[in-house]
């Protein structure tokens, strides 16, 4: 098989650009990874429940569950809409790379969910305090992921911790837990 310098070159140059380390203070995101190996269409839904105190969520009975569609696919980012694409509703964009810190890997777990079991990396965002608005104390929120390479997106499960304060000098803590209930691969 002959090859012209040309094409040579530019392999040559693909290859370097993919094995090029990231930027400083960056590193993989791994929501970009779980959809830039699909192609476009491929979708996966999560439904979402909360529990807790203090009414801050839907409620800790049913769920609401939106699909989340690829919409396109680059080398830096991914576009992904969550709902029904609409002039108001448009895809956001996924970046390849995120700075580090933002979240981090810090264990493997099976996650049962739509009858399977998937194998799945755990990662978690640092948690986030700040005073809460009306000036009754410190709220804060954590979040936790759990990505399987088998579903578009990656994510399986997806648990948002938070602790509000209340008038009354309590806290009320809460937990929305998004679980994968179905995908399709495109």
């Amino acid at each position: 098989m002959r090859h012209s310098t040309g094409s040579v070159v530019l392999a040559m140059v693909a290859i370097m650009v993919s094995a090029a380390p990231l930027r400083a203070g960056q590193v993989d995101n791994p929501e970009y990874k779980g959809w830039a190996s699909f192609k476009v269409g491929s979708s996966s839904t999560l439904t979402v429940k909360g529990a807790g105190g203090g009414g801050y969520l839907r409620g800790s009975g049913g769920g609401t569950a939106q699909p989340t569609t690829l919409a396109e696919v680059d080398s830096d980012k991914v576009m992904v809409v969550t709902g029904t694409p609409s002039p108001t509703n448009k895809p956001r964009p996924v970046p390849a790379t995120m700075s580090d810190g933002v979240m981090k890997q810090v264990g493997e777990e099976d996650v049962s969910a739509m009858g399977k079991t998937f194998k799945c990396k755990v990662y978690e965002t640092p948690k986030f305090t700040a005073n809460a608005a009306d000036g009754s104390g410190q709220k804060s929120i954590q979040t936790k992921k759990w990505f399987c390479d088998e579903v578009p997106g990656g994510l399986v499960k997806m648990e948002i911790y938070r602790t509000n304060p209340a008038p009354d000098g309590q806290e009320y803590h809460n937990t929305e837990t998004h679980l994968l209930t179905a995908y399709e691969v495109k």
